[in-house]
């Protein structure tokens, strides 16, 4: 049957010809709107493809196979242009406004380190930004981090902390930080009220250390040089920690404040509070 045969048949009904012509129309409307999303989607995912592959190609035939290898002929005549070239060669994403900061802590034997404590800090402050640890591979990641300028913090207890100082994150910024870790030397014990323990330093590497932390809970501690392990205070030179304290000093510090090498070579200490306490040293 015709469409004008269609049409009179429903006439009876309200139906006519412009009626007709209209829904037509409208399918024809629909059909044409309903394309644009999926055709847009493909115009863009065509876009994106293009620019991957004409960045890719800039990379690959400029910097890869013509500025990196002429920055190569200066690694060696001029270390401080190469290692700036290095740094401005990296390729970021500028379409985030966060970073990320990743990388594997391992110990002095190429051995990964699980428990690490990675700290992001405001710079200069001890206001943290963001904490992890590292995981059974020594890996460790922070990510959505905001632009600005950090102090890093790698700690573990019987390892030197490791810090980096000034650090800036831009945005987009993917940072990468291998770290190796060398074991510190721990000392402690418990000491009723008014006992004093001796600990042997002669073993330990003076030329390796660069800080000590002294941390005491229960009772207040004194700890001072000594020219044998019976010895008492009798140089005034000492370094008090009270109860629930950690305080660190560089090495210099706390020879100078101890009286090491000036009132002898013995590191005596006191229990100078109320019932049993406990000691920790940490040379790092």
């Amino acid at each position: 049957m015709s469409g004008n045969t269609n049409i009179v048949g429903a006439s009876p009904f309200g139906v006519s010809a412009g009626d007709v012509t209209d829904l037509q129309t409208s399918i024809d409307l629909y059909r044409t709107a309903s394309q644009n999303p999926r055709q847009a989607l493909i115009t863009k995912s065509q876009a994106k493809k293009q620019a991957g592959e004409m960045l890719r190609d800039v990379i690959d035939n400029l910097l890869v196979k013509q500025l990196d290898k002429m920055a190569n002929t200066l690694k060696s005549s001029n270390k401080n242009f190469f290692d700036g070239y290095k740094q401005s060669r990296e390729i970021i994403d500028l379409g985030t406004s966060s970073a990320k900061v990743r990388g594997v802590v391992l110990d002095e034997n190429d051995a990964p380190v699980k428990g690490v404590e990675f700290v992001i800090y405001q710079t200069g402050t001890s206001t943290k930004v963001a904490e992890t640890e590292t995981d059974v591979k020594g890996k460790y990641g922070v990510t959505k981090l905001p632009v600005g300028d950090f102090d890093f913090k790698w700690s573990k207890d019987g390892y030197k902390a490791i810090s980096e100082t000034n650090v800036h994150i831009a945005a987009g910024k993917d940072l990468r930080r291998k770290i190796v870790m060398t074991t510190g030397i721990v000392r402690e014990g418990d000491l009723m009220q008014g006992a004093v323990s001796n600990i042997e330093i002669k073993s330990i590497d003076g030329n390796k250390i660069i800080s000590v932390t002294l941390e005491v809970t229960g009772s207040a501690m004194r700890f001072y040089a000594a020219k044998n392990p019976t010895d008492g205070n009798g140089g005034g030179m000492f370094i008090d920690v009270q109860v629930g304290q950690s305080i660190s000093k560089t090495a210099n510090e706390f020879a100078s404040q101890t009286g090491i090498g000036m009132q002898g070579n013995f590191l005596n200490v006191q229990n100078i509070g109320g019932g049993q306490g406990h000691w920790k040293i940490t040379f790092e």
